[in-house]
């Protein structure tokens, strides 16, 4: 529920979020927990973290991201290894932010919330996110190295 509610109802994704977790968190099923029946569960509110709400996937030749935190939700921060770049990935609210270390990878191809970018190793990004409101929908954005 909490993935699905993502794009739909972020307060409701949340909770149900908060819901799974809270689960082992609280071994409502007395002993459950440590005998690691909710694995599975535990596995997938770390997909919501990694994919659903970070909007990643890999797709026409590219590393998308589509984010779309809930308010109690500040920052989400990965590393991603794509195609031999190490990507640290921070999202937060306004800003997406993407380093890439130096290596001998050749550059990869990124899209952020719809825009197509270009990343070379090395290179550190710093990408605005629209604006949830609809007359701030455009920024500059800022690519270092």
């Amino acid at each position: 529920h909490a993935w699905i509610n993502a794009r739909l109802d972020r307060s409701s994704s949340w909770h149900y979020l908060s819901e799974a977790l809270e689960a082992d968190v609280l071994d409502i099923n007395r002993g459950a927990t440590r005998e690691g029946i909710h694995l599975g569960a535990m596995a997938g509110t770390i997909d919501i973290f990694e994919r659903c709400y970070p909007g990643l996937e890999i797709r026409e030749g590219a590393l998308w991201l589509n984010p779309s935190l809930p308010d109690e939700l500040t920052t989400v921060a990965f590393r991603v290894d794509y195609l031999g770049h190490l990507l640290d990935i921070e999202i937060g609210h306004e800003v997406v932010t993407i380093e890439s270390p130096a290596s001998p990878s050749p550059p990869v191809h990124l899209q952020i919330a719809g825009e197509r970018l270009i990343v070379s190793a090395g290179a550190k990004v710093v990408h605005p996110m629209p604006s949830r409101a609809p007359d701030e929908r455009t920024r500059p954005r800022h690519v270092e190295g």
